[in-house]
Order: structure tokens, then C-alpha cells, then sequence
């Protein structure tokens, strides 16, 4: 089925009228998350991920990362294809995951719908929606706060069955350069322990990859 529909596309694509200055993009990085319990555990979970991105705004990619509390799986690859761009001052985001575990294979799969609008000054505010295509689903807010030298506040607040019930965060992240950045959040929900997660990212691309 990904097969198929990565053909598909690729299709798409090609047949999709390219700007000149725009160049097919290989985005890549990875995540290094820690979080931290009352009761004293704590996890760490690595997601490197590299991603195709298109002149036309479609985008195709996979993730991986290890998986914690689950004695039949140690990893998770996700593979995901979406459609990005902007209309006036609003950025839109739809994108379709199918997740894989290592051992017992196919997971699930979910579509999101997400809008980011700028509400004023330096808050912006984004939307999503997310379905399980089976009927599950769950929607989140988030606002997001840029400040000087790098720095960005962000609240985050979550609600459906896909989401831990209602579930929130509330953080802070620091951009120490163009590719790198650090984050630390507080995070609850009505059906998981409270933590804190501490971040660090690492995001990069390569332009015309293609030669265009």
C-alpha cells in the first residue's frame, strides 16, 4: 500500500508545475529526548529521520526510534508522506504515518490535518486534527511565542482518544544555531504520570539533490 501510494506521489510530483528557484530538498536529523518521572525512571529515545521533499510541497520520509515498555519490540520505523504549504499568512500540513514495529511488523496508521496562523506579534497559533482511520481521533492546540536571542515559549494542550485523554505541556526551547536546538517541557495528562522531558534536535537538508 505505501508502495503504491509513494508512486503515486512521485507522480504527482513530476507532473506538478516547479518553480524556478525551487529544488527538491533531502531533510534530515534527529532527536535526543529524555524523560524524566516522579518515581525516579527515566527513558531516552533517539529519532533520526531523513525526509524527500518536493518543489510542489509533497514531502516522503521514514523515522525510527526505540521503543519503551513493550518486551516483544525494541524499535519503531514510521514511514510518512504529507503536503505542505502557505495561503496568505496561514502555513497548512497534511500527512498520512504508518507505523511498523521490529518484531511483530504493522501497528497502525493515522492523517493529520494541521494549520498554523500567526495571531499577533510573535504568538502563533496551530491546529490539528488527528484520525486513527478508525473511528479514533484527537485534536491539539498550541500557541507558540517567539522571544530574542533564540528562544521560544509554547503551550500545548491535547484532547481525544488518540491523546491520552486530555493531556497538556507547557515548555521552553533555545535555537543555538541554524541546525541545532534544545528543549525542556513539563508534560501531564489524565491518564499518564506527569514528567519532564528535556530535548535536543538536530534538523538539516541538502538542496537540489536533483540537479533541480
Amino acid at each position: 500500500m505505501i508502495r503504491k501510494a509513494l508512486t503515486a506521489i512521485a507522480a504527482l510530483t513530476f507532473l506538478a508545475p516547479l518553480s524556478a528557484q525551487a529544488k527538491t530538498k533531502l531533510n534530515y536529523g534527529t532527536e535526543l529526548e529524555l524523560e524524566v518521572f516522579n518515581d525516579d525512571q527515566s527513558f531516552v529515545t533517539v529519532t533520526p529521520y531523513v525526509e524527500l521533499e518536493f518543489p510542489s510541497g509533497i514531502y516522503t520520509g521514514v523515522e525510527l526510534y526505540n521503543v519503551h515498555g513493550d518486551d516483544d519490540n525494541e524499535s519503531e520505523f514510521d514511514l510518512y508522506l504529507g503536503y505542505r504549504g502557505e495561503a496568505g499568512l496561514l502555513s497548512y500540513d497534511i500527512y498520512y504515518y504508518r507505523y511498523y514495529l521490529n518484531q511483530t511488523g504493522y501497528d497502525s496508521d493515522d492523517l493529520t490535518a494541521e494549520v498554523s496562523d500567526p495571531l499577533f506579534g510573535q504568538l502563533v497559533g496551530t491546529t490539528s486534527l488527528t484520525s486513527d482511520l478508525s473511528g479514533g481521533w484527537s485534536g491539539e492546540q498550541e500557541v507558540a511565542y517567539a522571544l530574542p536571542a533564540g528562544l521560544e515559549l509554547s503551550a500545548i494542550y491535547g484532547v481525544g482518544e488518540l491523546a491520552d485523554d486530555d493531556d497538556w505541556e507547557i515548555g521552553i526551547a533555545k535555537s543555538l544555531n541554524e541546525t541545532t536546538e534544545v528543549g525542556f517541557s513539563f508534560n501531564n495528562s489524565e491518564t499518564r504520570e506527569e514528567f519532564l522531558s528535556f530535548t535536543l534536535a538536530f534538523d538539516a537538508s541538502i538542496d537540489g539533490i536533483f540537479g533541480r
